[in-house]
């Protein structure tokens, strides 16, 4: 298989999960600030991060801390914004 044949599906479920995920932020209202991608095939499990231009690493860093701090607390409630899409 050639790496034509292996980036086709990642393109269309990138295109698929971005739609999806951009409707929920418009109905949010909020804007995309941090994305994580994890590498398949011949990238498998290298992780990519795409921030905001003018983003400062301290910044992503605290988000990430409240990131995870809200991981931890979804499992005593269900109000916060950790949508499985």
């Amino acid at each position: 298989m050639g790496n034509n044949e292996k980036i086709a599906p990642v393109v269309a479920i990138n295109n698929e999960r971005l739609e999806r995920w951009k409707k929920k932020l418009n109905e949010d209202h909020a804007t995309a600030y941090l994305m994580i991608g994890v590498g398949h095939d011949h990238q498998s499990g290298r992780l990519s991060l795409i921030i905001t231009e003018n983003t400062k690493l301290l910044e992503i860093r605290e988000v990430l801390k409240g990131v995870l701090k809200q991981l931890d607390d979804y499992q005593k409630t269900t109000k916060n914004k950790i949508i499985k899409m």
